[in-house]
């Protein structure tokens, strides 16, 4: 045909090639969409439909846990125990996916306002613990919406580690010319190094399966604003830093 005489073989070739390109792409971007509505109906079924049925079986094994006969009582502690594993796992499940789709939004916040309300949730969860707070700096930060959490879950994470029947958690901050260090540290044995090793060697599967899920989600969300997370753990406790950097943010 004429159109077909107005361009050279390599052009035509080329022609194809675009077309082909462009119709694998139509294919891939329905894909994605439909993937996108599995993963949200998913996403449903597990904030929903399994979490409301198994606190409806571990409501019950309490009953059993509370007033069945002395022969049920062990299993049904097995039942309670379990049930809480999977709704711990379910709700992380769901606050990586969170974390990781708003991956690359930005909040200004100041530390001093973050740290005070992170800590104040913990105070009320955790009334046999001390939490002690030193003077902090008013740094604003441009920092993922989340970076509360990593707060929280940094004192969270102290006093779940410390066996005594007071325990006790300092946390400071500083600001730094381009960002900001908070610091909690805590006076008990420490994060078990089987937490620590998987995260420091970026052995997400371990992480996001096992007990390091909140580890994780921590670790991301300081990553996600341009930061580090640090450990130190000795005979004296632990000592967690969340150093952000303003400057290591995506321009």
């Amino acid at each position: 045909s004429k159109l077909t005489n107005d361009f050279s073989q390599e052009e035509f070739e080329l022609l194809q090639t675009l077309a082909t390109s462009a119709e694998s792409a139509l294919q891939i971007v329905g894909k994605q969409r439909e993937l996108d509505v599995l993963d949200e109906g998913l996403a449903r079924i597990l904030r929903h439909n399994v979490r409301n049925d198994l606190n409806v079986i571990r409501g019950r094994a309490r009953i059993i846990v509370d007033t069945g006969p002395p022969d049920c009582v062990d299993h049904a502690e097995s039942i309670v125990e379990t049930a809480d594993k999977i709704l711990s796992t379910a709700a992380n499940a769901t606050e990586i996916r969170e974390v990781v789709d708003r991956r690359d939004e930005y909040r200004t916040m100041r530390v001093d306002d973050v740290i005070r309300s992170a800590v104040s949730e913990v105070r009320e969860e955790y009334t046999g613990a001390t939490v002690a707070v030193e003077e902090l700096p008013s740094t604003e930060l441009a920092v993922h919406p989340h970076f509360e959490y990593a707060v929280r879950h940094a004192v969270e994470n102290g006093i779940e580690h410390d066996d005594s029947d007071e325990p006790r958690v300092e946390v400071r901050a500083a600001a730094l010319d381009n960002g900001a260090v908070i610091e909690v540290e805590d006076d008990g044995p420490g994060i078990p190094e089987s937490e620590i090793e998987p995260l420091v060697a970026g052995e997400e599967t371990r992480l996001v399966h096992g007990s390091g899920a909140g580890l994780w989600i921590r670790d991301r969300v300081v990553q996600y604003s341009g930061g580090t997370v640090e450990f130190d753990t000795d005979s004296d406790g632990t000592g967690v830093r969340l150093i952000v950097d303003q400057t290591a943010l995506p321009q």
